[in-house]
């Protein structure tokens, strides 16, 4: 038999297990991280919204300037800024890069998180999309990063819950998002 990578040409000959094993390895991780995503996304969407001109932030009342569906940062990594605008397809192109490359971090970071199932995935997708990508172990998110770390599965609900602003223009939305 031959196994190919679907995205490279690693191939296996007849014989070759390990090999085998490698291709095996990396489409359940790509199956994966496409499954999470495709999860997150409509998550995402709903409590985002969609805006093809940049707009400040609801918090701030400036930056950072967001555009599409949340993002504040174009593909080049450069920040938004006010009278900005882009298509629906690159908003579209922009939120899904951002979960991908957000869920391999997620992958590489929190020692349980590819154990987990594809909706606890997505939920900690949902939030580190809102969050920012480096909450996990950082100051501030002690509570939600000791309970991951700990495989303390039961306590992060509400653990999530602690991260609403409470008092600011979004509380309600906020604890809307961590709730689904």
């Amino acid at each position: 038999y031959r196994a190919r990578a679907l995205d490279g040409p690693a191939q296996a000959e007849a014989g070759d297990d390990a090999a085998v094993e490698r291709l095996v390895v990396e489409f359940d991780a790509r199956e994966a991280d496409t499954a999470a995503v495709a999860v997150a996304l409509p998550l995402v969407k709903e409590f985002e919204g969609c805006r093809l001109t940049a707009y400040s932030d609801p918090e701030t009342g400036a930056e950072p300037w967001t555009i599409g569906w949340g993002s504040t940062r174009d593909s080049q990594g450069e920040p938004f800024k006010e009278g900005d605008r882009i298509s629906q397809e690159q908003a579209e192109a922009l939120l899904r890069s951002r979960l991908e490359d957000d869920w391999r971090r997620l992958r590489d970071c929190i020692p349980i998180y590819k154990a987990q199932s594809v909706n606890r995935q997505a939920a900690l997708l949902s939030f580190t999309y809102n969050c920012g990508p480096r909450w996990f172990g950082a100051k501030g998110f002690d509570t939600l990063s000791k309970a991951l770390k700990a495989g303390q599965l039961e306590a992060v609900p509400a653990a999530l819950m602690l991260y609403v602003n409470p008092g600011g223009p979004s509380e309600a939305g906020l604890r809307r998002r961590r709730k689904a």
